[in-house]
């Protein structure tokens, strides 16, 4: 289990740390599937759109401890 949870965390440090990084906030390549359109309810809007992600926004995979 603490393997998979310090992969997990390694993975999104690396994601932050490129959002934090980048001149214009936006989702990392590794998560750029939010920006896929769904098909879902609300039509043709995107992921993100649909559960209300912004992407200038610092990403926040933890609530609690991750392990």
């Amino acid at each position: 289990m603490a393997v998979e949870s310090n992969k997990y965390i390694r993975y999104w440090d690396e994601v932050i740390c490129q959002w934090a990084d980048s001149p214009v906030p936006a989702f990392t390549e590794s998560e750029k599937y939010w920006l896929e359109p769904s098909v879902a309810r609300r039509g043709n809007s995107c992921v993100a759109e649909a559960i209300g992600l912004q992407p200038e926004l610092l990403p926040n995979p933890y609530w609690g401890n991750p392990e």
